[in-house]
């Protein structure tokens, strides 16, 4: 056995055969970072495949998910489904998620903001890549789950 230790992970794109790892996942983060309701939305999304979607992959285990998405004539584009198992979280797997998904988005060169929509649990996290919020409304994912709308300028998106 060898004296170094190395972990075996890839960030890759969604397969469907991935669906059900991620709602474990997504039910793990279940009341605190999400409601209830919002399982049907991401089962949606990720079935829709409309946007590019990634997942966080540990020696077969899919640990999280980020995605994202472009509008307006490739001029403005944001993070999608942003979540990791619990016992995941503050190890690098979410920073690897959204870094990977901002490399992408940075490919296209007209880009003048990235938006994300989180919540107060998650607004830190996001706010270590930039991220400045924009607009906050109480209870609107839930009770007690708050709307932190939050974008990353021009000025950043560029200076990576």
């Amino acid at each position: 056995m060898s004296p170094f230790s190395y972990t075996c992970y890839m960030i890759r794109p969604y397969h469907p055969d991935d669906l059900e790892p991620l709602c474990l996942v997504f039910r793990q983060n279940t009341p605190l970072y999400f409601a209830d309701h919002e399982e049907t939305d991401l089962i949606d999304y990720l079935n829709r495949r409309e946007n590019p979607q990634f997942v966080y992959v540990d020696k077969g285990r899919v640990l999280g998910t980020a995605g994202y998405y472009i509008r307006a004539n490739e001029t403005w584009g944001g993070l999608a489904w942003v979540f990791v198992a619990p016992d995941c979280q503050q190890q690098g797997v979410g920073r690897q998620l959204v870094a990977h998904c901002l490399a992408e988005i940075r490919r296209y060169p007209a880009m003048a903001r990235i938006d994300v929509r989180t919540s107060q649990h998650a607004d830190v996290f996001f706010a270590k890549f930039g991220f400045v919020q924009v607009d906050f409304k109480p209870d609107f994912w839930a009770p007690g789950i708050h709307l932190c709308h939050m974008e990353l300028p021009a000025e950043r998106i560029a200076g990576h």
